[in-house]
């Protein structure tokens, strides 16, 4: 399975420093992925979780204080096997800075928090 988040934006989002997290071995039977394990640094071994739909909650939390709001909705296109969209704004502002299709909600989130990651020196 792909990783459908960074190890980087993870430790930003969450305010820790993140060693090493696990976002393919735990899923329910039907491939819905409802957890992110991950291990912080100083905790020998021993993995925290958050549920995916709370970590996507967080990373919108994060955007906005960086100056970006993330609008997403979960909408599959018959013509395309994406079934979530997530688009970055400024802040109080209309023009759409980028837009980022994915396989779900959560994920494209995680995309379009990447986005503000990557770029948020060059606002």
């Amino acid at each position: 399975m792909k990783q459908i988040i960074s190890k980087e934006l993870l430790s930003e989002v969450l305010w820790v420093e993140v060693i090493k997290f696990d976002d393919g071995k735990y899923q329910y039977p039907n491939n819905d992925m409802s957890k992110v394990y991950y291990m912080v640094n100083g905790t020998f071994g021993v993995y925290s979780s958050i549920n995916i739909y709370e970590l996507a909650h967080k990373c919108k939390e994060w955007a906005w204080k960086k100056g970006y709001e993330i609008n997403s909705k979960a909408e599959c296109n018959k013509d395309d096997d994406r079934c979530g969209n997530a688009c970055i704004y400024k802040c109080y502002g209309y023009d759409i800075i980028g837009s980022f299709g994915a396989n779900s909600e959560p994920e494209a989130i995680f995309k379009a928090s990447q986005w503000v990651l990557d770029n948020k020196g060059s606002k």
